[in-house]
């Protein structure tokens, strides 16, 4: 998306958080390392909660007399917290398909990225139409601000080129900057943050789903800070995550990893 954007800053039932592109403003927490943004809940990784040596993933069903339904989601979240994640691959886009600019004018590594990635160019497509669509609706200072708000978000994915992994951060300013527009223009339904007990430390932890919008997010609050994390793959549970933010509800209890911080949580009764 080449012209110059915008955003309204998202209103959310539990205050406002200003999301860098691929950056996220990092928490109060003197023990978060946000330039290191790794993903990893528990101190694991993906690969240690996968399958025992000579176990399928198929071996990891449910206990024995335990059905699918039986594993439903924690008390204060619905089904929806637990659907499958619809993550846009190469696969499900034409590869003829360009993004909204022109790629013989990118001037940088972002844009550059985007013309050649058949996924990155169809949110930047679906993120052109969403923006356009907003500005439409607005008038005077609000029309104003969201254009410079957008504008904004355009520098920020254009800085995608100093993260380790590049097309993550392009991919994920992409998905939060829809997530913000889609709540911030009502298109998100109103959803009610679930709040956590949590292990070991005293700020409160709220969880927020948007299982009705495109991508599936949940904006995750940690005392004063918030974040924007995307619906991941996940054999059980739910799981959002984005680069240094991973929540993952299992069985009834969220394994969190807000920027280094790492909570075990349960829903408050």
């Amino acid at each position: 998306m080449k012209h110059a954007p915008f955003a309204a800053p998202i209103l959310l039932a539990f205050g406002i958080l200003a999301l860098s592109a691929c950056q996220p403003q990092a928490p109060d927490d003197p023990g978060g390392d946000p330039s290191a943004e790794a993903a990893s809940a528990e101190g694991m990784t993906d690969a240690d909660m996968g399958p025992a040596e000579g176990m399928s993933p198929g071996d990891m069903g449910p206990a024995e007399g335990m059905s699918d339904a039986d594993m439903g989601p924690a008390e204060g979240m619905s089904p929806g917290d637990m659907a499958p994640p619809s993550i846009m691959s190469p696969s499900d886009v034409d590869p003829a398909s360009g993004p909204s600019f022109d790629c013989a004018k990118a001037s940088n590594d972002s844009e550059k990225m985007v013309c050649s990635d058949p996924a990155l160019a169809a949110l930047d497509r679906q993120l052109e139409a969403l923006y356009a669509k907003r500005m439409a609706a607005t008038a005077g200072a609000d029309h104003d601000a969201l254009q410079a708000t957008q504008r904004g978000w355009v520098k920020g994915r254009d800085e995608c080129w100093k993260a380790e992994d590049t097309q993550r951060c392009v991919r994920e300013a992409y998905q939060t900057r829809l997530v913000e527009l889609q709540i911030n223009g009502g298109e998100a339904g109103a959803s009610k943050a679930v709040a956590f007990d949590c292990e070991g430390d005293s700020q409160p932890f709220t969880a927020t789903f948007y299982n009705d919008i495109e991508p599936r997010a949940a904006v995750l609050a940690l005392g004063n800070d918030q974040a924007i994390a995307i619906a991941q793959p996940a054999a059980s549970g739910s799981k959002y995550g984005r680069e240094g933010v991973e929540f993952w509800e299992h069985q009834g209890e969220a394994t969190v990893d807000f920027y280094g911080t790492r909570l075990s949580c349960t829903p408050a009764g």
